[in-house]
């Protein structure tokens, strides 16, 4: 059994979910690493609109911590952003939750 704490950061961002976890994909098969990517709904004042929550989590055979998984979460959905045509995202892990928007 290996054990570590546990940490869960998500992003969560407007767009097509098939095309996100295409790009996770593509992503990790260069770097190694796993994320889920789930559909959702954002329903706000106004409208909604379809997108995805990926998933990061402390995964124990290789233990890191908040500030290395929140650098790796910036930097997928920073390249989900771009590749999708979005506008902006949110990071959310234990500690904070930040919303980056052009």
């Amino acid at each position: 059994m290996i054990k570590s704490s546990s940490i869960t950061v998500s992003i969560f961002m407007a767009g097509n979910s098939a095309m996100a976890a295409e790009l996770c994909l593509n992503w990790y098969a260069e770097r190694g690493g796993c994320v889920t990517v789930t559909p959702t709904k954002y329903v706000y004042t106004g409208g909604q609109e379809d997108g995805f929550i990926i998933g990061f989590i402390n995964y124990p055979p290789h233990i890191s911590n908040e500030d290395k998984i929140m650098k790796e979460a910036q930097l997928l959905a920073e390249l989900l952003r771009v590749k999708l045509g979005q506008e902006s995202y949110t990071i959310q892990s234990p500690t904070h939750t930040i919303t980056y928007g052009r």
